[in-house]
């Protein structure tokens, strides 16, 4: 029987920034798991010790975010991306099943049009695909309040107040009480 239970927890050096990353079960098929924005590896902490018992289950910090080196500057989707991909293969798990959330979400699809080779397949919940609704009248008002909240929310983040902009983020992005 599988020890379901065991992690490795590790530090890794991809494109010259330090991932934390944590390895769940002992499965042969290997699922990486991409969090969403404000969070970390963590967020999965509850579907984790489910899906290591018939996975091998990679969370980790993206950049920036959790116990992750958190380079200056914004950073970029594209870096997310990059991330991702040398970590598949610095722990030799391609080709792998990857999962994301929110803007995880929208890094996984990337990373399925950029490198295929690195995938079985993948899974997006609730990607933030504004792009394709930008046309619709009727959700302008919508796109538009979240366009003010992200404006604000990146002030707050220049001006060195992250945890006034994570506050902020929650509580108009996602809903108040949050």
């Amino acid at each position: 029987m599988r020890n379901k239970n065991q992690v490795n927890t590790q530090m890794v050096t991809v494109n010259g920034v330090r991932i934390a990353c944590e390895i769940h079960g002992t499965g042969e098929i290997p699922i990486a798991m991409v969090h969403g924005s404000w969070f970390s590896r963590q967020n999965w902490d509850s579907v984790v010790p489910r899906l290591a018992e018939s996975f091998r289950v990679i969370t980790y910090d993206r950049r920036g975010h959790g116990e992750s080196e958190r380079p200056s500057g914004q950073g970029s989707v594209r870096e997310d991306v990059a991330d991702l991909a040398a970590l598949i293969e610095h722990l030799g798990i391609a080709p792998a099943w990857v999962a994301g959330q929110s803007f995880g979400a929208s890094i996984t699809l990337r990373l399925a049009g950029e490198r295929p080779d690195l995938l079985r397949g993948i899974l997006g919940h609730e990607p933030p695909l504004f792009s394709l609704v930008a046309g619709d009248s009727t959700l302008a008002p919508m796109l538009e309040g979240f366009a003010q909240t992200s404006a604000k929310v990146a002030e707050r983040i220049e001006s060195g107040d992250h945890a006034g902009a994570a506050e902020q983020f929650v509580e108009e992005a996602l809903g108040s009480g949050m």
